[in-house]
């Protein structure tokens, strides 16, 4: 950059990497979202990630979810189902905390065939 009287000066800027959820889960066996995928996380170790049903009831919680080794994938982690596991098919929200002094996101997660 160039001031109006000739000076030049440069700055190194950081540009924070940010967490991006997507919100489909399509359980149809294509290799294809087959878990609720939330961009850059790994960024952000000491995460918190939790899904709701629309009763409001908490049905999965995770803390460092990392997509490779802790995601959410339609099955329950939390309650007791007589339907088993998997939650049916439906819309759900999240809420995914940084833990790092930002507010957490909130959103809504669709789970098909």
């Amino acid at each position: 950059m160039v001031s109006e009287l000739g000076c030049q000066a440069t700055k190194d800027l950081e540009i924070p990497a940010d967490i991006r959820p997507r919100n489909g889960i399509s359980r149809n066996a294509d290799s294809q979202n087959d878990y609720f995928h939330i961009d850059c996380i790994d960024q952000f170790e000491n995460n918190n990630v939790k899904v709701y049903n629309r009763a409001g009831t908490l049905v999965y919680e995770a803390d460092g979810y990392d997509n490779a080794n802790i995601f959410f994938d339609g099955g329950s982690n939390r309650g007791l189902s007589l339907i088993g596991t998997n939650v049916p098919d439906g819309t759900y929200f999240f809420i995914v905390d940084k833990r790092d002094g930002s507010k957490p996101l909130t959103g809504y997660l669709e789970i098909v065939k």
